[in-house]
C-alpha cells in the first residue's frame, strides 16, 4: 500500500523585477513540496507547469519528490526585447510510483511569473524656437547658428527629452558648463526623473559675437539611466555644440555673379594674350640652315 504524495506550491509569485534589455538575469525556482507524511512505503510526487510562455522558458516538469522534500522548475527571462510582462501559471501535481499508474497529487496551484525589462534612457537635445539649426553630426548635436554679424546677439530655446516609448529607465542628468564660458546661458538645471517621452524646461543658449572667425562652444550633458531597482543608474554622456562664423556686414564682398564676371575676362585676356604671341612668333624673322 503506498502512500500517495501530496503536492503543494511553495512559491506563488516569481518575481523578475526591473531588468534592461540585454541584460543576463539568474534563473529563478518555482518550488513545489511533497508534504505527505512517511510511510512504509510512498509515492514521489511530479509537478507540471503550464501557461508561462513568451520571454519566460525553462524547465516545464519535475519529478521524483519524495515525503518531506521540495523540488524546482528554473525559469529564465529572456531580455531581448523591452516590455513589462505578467503571466499566470498552472502547476499541477501527480503521485507516481512504479507499480501503479499515476495519481492526482492534489488540488493545482496557480503561479505569478512577472517581469518589467527596460529599454535604456535615450537623452536627447531638441531646439524648440528661435535661430540656428540642430542636427546630429559625428555623435553630438550640432546647433548651428550660420553666419553671425560681427556685434549681434543671436540666441535659440532647447530642451532636453527622454526619447522612446513603452518600458523605459528615467533620465536623471546635470550640465558640464565648462566648455560653454562664452556662451550666454539661462534655466540649465538638474534633471530629475525624467519619464519616457518627458521633456525638460525651456533653455536659452545664444552668444554675443564679439570677434570674427569661426566660434565654437559645446554644453555637456551628464546622464543616468535609473529605474527603481538601479537607482545609481548607468552613465550616459551628451554633447551640445555651438557653432558660428562670424564676419564684418562692413566688408564689402562680391556677389557670386561679379566672381564669375572677373573669371570671365580673365580669360579672355589670357586668350587674346596667347593670340599676339603666336603672331608675333610666326611673323618674326626667320634663318633658313
Amino acid at each position: 500500500v503506498y502512500q500517495l504524495a501530496q503536492g503543494q506550491l511553495s512559491t506563488p509569485l516569481i518575481d523578475f523585477g526591473i531588468v534592461r534589455v540585454g541584460d543576463t538575469v539568474t534563473a529563478r525556482n518555482i518550488t513545489v513540496a511533497n508534504t505527505a507524511p512517511t510511510a512504509g512505503l510512498n509515492d514521489t510526487l511530479r509537478g507540471n507547469l503550464s501557461g508561462v510562455s513568451g520571454p519566460f522558458s525553462g524547465a516545464t516538469s519535475v519529478g521524483g519528490v519524495i515525503a518531506g522534500a521540495n523540488g524546482g522548475m528554473a525559469v529564465t527571462l529572456a531580455t531581448g526585447a523591452a516590455g513589462v510582462y505578467n503571466q499566470l501559471g498552472t502547476v499541477s501535481f501527480l503521485s507516481q510510483n512504479p507499480d501503479m499508474a499515476d495519481a492526482s497529487g492534489g488540488a493545482d496551484a496557480q503561479v505569478q511569473v512577472k517581469a518589467q525589462v527596460n529599454n535604456l534612457a535615450d537623452a536627447r537635445f531638441r531646439k524648440r524656437g528661435g535661430q540656428g539649426s540642430l542636427n546630429v553630426q559625428g555623435g553630438s548635436f550640432v546647433l548651428d547658428f550660420g553666419n553671425v554679424a560681427l556685434g549681434s546677439s543671436i540666441s535659440s530655446l532647447i530642451d532636453v527629452i527622454n526619447f522612446g516609448s513603452g518600458s523605459t529607465d528615467d533620465l536623471d542628468a546635470s550640465f558640464d558648463l565648462s566648455g560653454a564660458l562664452a556662451l550666454m546661458l539661462q534655466g540649465l538645471g538638474p534633471i530629475d526623473d525624467l519619464g519616457v517621452g518627458q521633456d525638460s524646461s525651456d533653455y536659452q543658449v545664444g552668444f554675443q559675437a564679439s570677434s570674427l572667425g569661426a566660434f565654437q562652444q559645446q554644453i555637456g550633458l551628464n546622464g543616468f539611466s535609473v529605474n527603481a531597482a538601479d537607482p545609481g543608474g548607468l552613465a550616459l554622456v551628451r554633447s551640445l555644440v555651438i557653432r558660428a562664423n562670424v564676419f564684418d556686414p562692413n566688408q564689402q564682398i562680391p556677389e557670386p555673379g561679379m566672381f564669375a564676371l572677373l573669371a570671365a575676362a580673365f580669360a579672355a585676356s589670357l586668350a587674346a594674350r596667347r593670340r599676339s604671341y603666336h603672331r608675333a612668333r610666326n611673323n618674326g624673322p626667320r634663318t633658313l640652315h
